[in-house]
């Protein structure tokens, strides 16, 4: 997608990424789940509900170790009186019922904010947020091209490993890896290293990430308004 044709900057979106994780998991349930909300309808509105949903289900382990650690090392009363069996507290299962809503809307967040962007429109915006670190010193650039570099591996691999069939599977992922430890790992082709032109943010934009930074404040700040 065009840089042109995104509603929201993509230095807009990183930080307001980045504002969700913290905010987010120091906010109070309803906000959480109003925001979980209203960020399904935003991945639904950019065409990224499924990959949310596909997402979350790779996450089922993670969302099955919430189940059993919260659910059975919380002290409470057990959901079911079984004799001779120990049974997971309710108030265990809350918690974890609501870290793994906390988990899937910042799945949600990432969908619906990063997930519009290209590789090379996310690393020049990450370049130009972290430019503020040449101040003291530090060469970003570097690091923002390593990371690009990674993530058009990944992608290749990602191909690669859709095409071969359950025989050959393990044998290409085998190869890949021998590839990378060895340093022969493919390099991207050169069309994927071109750098994409990243405009100004505009002042409706600017002003619609001012207006969203104000919504996630006063969320935070002030949530016995929004109960």
């Amino acid at each position: 997608m065009a840089n042109s044709e995104l509603l929201i900057h993509p230095q807009h979106r990183i930080v307001l990424l980045l504002i969700l994780a913290v905010l987010l998991p120091l906010s109070s349930p309803l906000m959480v789940y109003l925001f979980h909300l209203a960020l399904l309808l935003f991945c639904w509105r950019v065409g990224s509900l499924g990959d949310w949903w596909r997402t979350v289900l790779r996450l089922k382990w993670l969302m099955i170790s919430l189940v059993i650690l919260y659910g059975w090392f919380t002290p409470g009363l057990p959901i079911w009186e079984v004799q001779g069996v120990n049974m997971p507290s309710r108030d265990g299962l809350l918690q974890a019922a609501y870290r793994g809503i906390l988990l899937s809307a910042l799945v949600a967040a990432v969908m619906w904010l990063i997930k519009p962007l290209t590789v090379d429109v996310l690393a020049l915006s990450l370049s130009k947020l972290l430019a503020v670190l040449g101040f003291v010193g530090i060469d970003t650039d570097p690091l923002v091209r390593r990371l690009a570099l990674s993530i058009h591996a990944v992608t290749r691999l990602q191909e690669q490993l859709k095409q071969a069939d359950k025989t050959s599977w393990l044998e290409t992922a085998g190869g890949v890896l021998l590839m990378t430890e060895q340093g022969r790992f493919p390099p991207a082709p050169s069309g994927d290293l071109e750098t994409p032109v990243l405009v100004s943010p505009s002042s409706g934009q600017n002003l619609q990430f001012g207006l969203l930074l104000l919504v996630l404040l006063l969320s935070y700040l002030f949530p016995s308004y929004f109960s």
